[in-house]
């Protein structure tokens, strides 16, 4: 896995994604979001969901696109924010 780093609203956000199946429950394309100075809910889930919603633009491939199908906070401390969201490959035809 490789983490890649982006700063959204002068916020840091590291993200990776993991092979579908490695956490139990997540399947598909699945992606994990980590701010570690993002203490606010709000804030957190701004930058987050900017980064998905360019993730989602970028998917469009001769027809398909990605679709987030899952979303979930799995840790919430002061030290660290963490986000997973799952995607599903969307036909369109």
């Amino acid at each position: 896995m490789t983490s890649m780093w982006v700063e959204v609203d002068g916020i840091n956000v590291e993200y990776s994604r993991f092979p579908s199946g490695l956490i139990e429950g997540w399947n598909d394309i699945v992606y994990c979001f980590t701010t570690f100075n993002a203490y606010d809910t709000e804030l957190h889930e701004k930058v987050v969901s900017k980064i998905i919603d360019q993730l989602e633009y970028q998917s469009y491939d001769h027809g398909s696109e990605w679709r987030k199908t899952k979303i979930e906070a799995v840790v919430w401390n002061e030290y660290r924010q963490i986000t997973l969201v799952s995607f599903r490959v969307k036909d369109m035809y």
